[in-house]
């Protein structure tokens, strides 16, 4: 949603902002995909983990100017789904991401000015008269995306590997935590 910072009341403005779940989805896997397939369709071309984001994003925002710097504050919702990089179960993750931004404007020449009082992950800059809060919120998303997700980090209990094909069934010898334990007790000469 772009937002004229003119258009900003004294007072802020308060405004919702989703996100498709497509487009996420489609960012999130870029590293591993290529658009080559079928009428520009995304095509997996290395093995990685894949993600979606079965409601998109939701944000519940609340923008205001203090001259020509503008905050952003709010919160954003979405469920992340993917599989677990150990035992490969399908699982989701539920986040809320408090967002707190700064914009300050660019000035004519290209340089930036005012003074920074933020950390740089908290500071953006415009161009023109307007801000765009769908990009922000969107970046935000896609650094909260982890490299890899399991059971554990979902509040499951611990993965049950097994080596037999089977993802239900687990080696007793091994109680699923090292199926090669049988290999400790080889010896070697």
């Amino acid at each position: 949603m772009i937002i004229r910072v003119g258009n900003i009341p004294v007072d802020g403005l308060d405004f919702h902002l989703t996100l498709a779940e497509d487009r996420l989805s489609e960012r999130a896997n870029a590293p591993w995909t290529t658009l080559a397939g079928e009428q520009g369709k995304a095509v997996p071309t290395v093995a990685g983990q894949q993600f979606s984001f079965p409601i998109g994003a939701e944000a519940h925002l609340k923008i205001y100017a203090e001259g020509t710097t503008v905050v952003l504050k709010g919160r954003i919702n979405f469920e992340l789904s993917t599989s677990c990089s150990r035992c490969l179960k399908d699982i989701n993750r539920l986040y809320s991401i408090p967002i707190d931004m700064v914009y300050k404007p660019h000035r004519a020449d290209g340089s930036r000015r005012g003074d920074v009082e933020c950390d740089d992950v908290a500071l953006s800059y415009y161009e023109g008269d307007s801000v765009d809060t769908s990009q922000t919120v969107e970046e935000i998303v896609m650094l909260s995306v982890p490299f890899t997700l399991t059971c554990e980090d979902v509040g499951l209990p611990e993965c049950e590997l097994s080596l037999s094909g089977d993802p239900d069934e687990v080696d007793s010898s091994s109680d699923g935590r090292f199926p090669f334990r049988i290999l400790q007790q080889m010896k070697i000469h």
